[in-house]
């Protein structure tokens, strides 16, 4: 009886150690994920393994499972709250992580009815940067607006002096039979007014300004169907006395009589 041993090319021998190498090395990590604070399991977290596209989400109960490749792999965490976290993998098995509050964030002030924290609202909530329409040459603080959040519609207000913008925040409707109206609520340092009160506001007196849309927005009750704008105008402030000034001028240009 003879046994028949057949080739096998150096190249197919190569591969499969280094299959038989890769299969050593990955192994599955898993873990939980703890609010450093309360202690308490946190979910919803993205896992992943930098470097990688290797993604996970932590359960209800804050626990996770992913395959890492060596002991050199580290382990990224993420969730909207809390600070992004690194952590080593090394030759570990099982991983327990504690996330700190992202208290910038959390602590972010909105104005509504005086002012709030954006953790205790709800809804689409739009900010204005005041530094960025202060100085535009416009003449009414509606068409500064324009083109400056999504879901915000700004028509006119540039064709004349004296002509309002009309603003329209998004899915607008109307109830009444007579038409009603899609201008949203005006608030200005919480006190309701016209849009004409906005309009004569100028950019530069502006502090903050914030849009409520949809459910965020109910907060000011049946009037803001249409969705609010807040105003919260300076205010003076402890310090050295500052004074600025701004000045324009045009030239009307004349034309020549032969």
């Amino acid at each position: 009886m003879s046994i028949k041993f057949t080739r096998i090319p150096l190249v197919l021998l190569v591969l499969l150690c280094c299959s038989f190498s890769l299969l050593a090395q990955q192994r599955v990590v898993t873990g939980v994920v703890l609010n450093d604070e309360t202690r308490e399991p946190v979910a919803n977290v993205t896992v992943g393994v930098k470097g990688t596209d290797r993604n996970t989400v932590s359960n209800d109960k804050g626990e996770f499972s992913i395959p890492v490749s060596g002991d050199e792999s580290v382990l990224k965490f993420s969730s909207v709250g809390f600070l992004y976290h690194e952590i080593p993998v090394g030759s570990k098995l099982s991983i327990s992580v504690s996330l700190s509050k992202d208290t910038k964030e959390l602590t972010e002030v909105i104005v509504a009815y005086g002012t709030q924290k954006k953790q205790s609202l709800t809804g689409a909530v739009s900010t204005v940067n005041v530094r960025d329409i202060e100085d535009l040459p416009v003449t009414n603080l509606g068409a500064a607006l324009q083109g400056r959040m999504p879901g915000v519609a700004v028509s006119g207000g540039t064709a004349r002096p004296g002509s309002n913008a009309t603003i329209v925040i998004r899915n607008p409707f109307i109830v009444s039979k007579d038409g009603g109206t899609l201008a949203p609520l005006y608030v200005i340092d919480d006190v309701i007014k016209t849009e004409d009160d906005f309009n004569l506001l100028d950019p530069s007196e502006v502090e903050t300004m914030t849009v409520l849309k949809d459910a965020a927005a109910s907060v000011y009750g049946a009037r803001s169907a249409q969705g609010v704008i807040l105003v919260r105008t300076k205010r003076g402030k402890a310090g050295k006395t500052q004074i600025s000034f701004n000045s324009s001028l045009a030239k009307k240009r004349r034309n020549a009589v032969t």
